[in-house]
């Protein structure tokens, strides 16, 4: 009975390793395919908040017109600056209660459903997060955005 169980510890334990192995190559896979879309200043660099996190809540409602005036508004600063295009806007719960969180690898913009502060000044901060990242493939300018060289972004 000892050595059934020995066996069926070490098989599970093998197993684990082997499970393991495969997210981690699948999740390194992914994260090489979210980078190289913007080569060749490319940087394997991962989300700060894992995936499941940034899925937009079905709890909160949102007024639909407020999606589409959000949608607008990242539409009308793509036409602004560079670095913007494929940018997407949605609406949920975002971290420690934050206002709005921009996933910058990814080109997502997370705002909270119950944010206080005018979308047009959120989404204005936001996408320099985007541009930051697209630019150099690092973040440079912390949350003091937009930056003094806004206009070298210019269109």
């Amino acid at each position: 009975m000892k050595r059934l169980t020995t066996f069926s510890l070490l098989g599970m334990l093998t197993l684990t390793i082997a499970l393991a192995a495969s997210v981690y190559a699948a999740h390194d896979a992914d994260a090489s395919q979210r980078v190289a879309a913007y080569p060749p200043k490319a940087v394997a660099v991962a989300a700060k908040m894992p995936s499941a996190t940034r899925t937009p809540s079905t709890e909160a409602k949102v007024n639909p017109a407020e999606v589409e005036r959000a949608r607008s508004i990242v539409s009308q600063l793509a036409k602004t600056y560079r670095y913007l295009d494929g940018v997407t806007v949605e609406f949920g719960v975002t971290p420690e209660g934050r206002e709005a969180v921009a996933y910058y690898t990814e080109g997502q913009i997370l705002v909270s459903s119950t944010h206080k502060v005018e979308l047009d000044k959120i989404l204005a901060h936001e996408i320099w997060h985007v541009i930051d990242w697209r630019d150099n493939g690092r973040l440079d300018w912390g949350e003091d955005l937009p930056p003094d060289n806004s206009s070298d972004y210019l269109l």
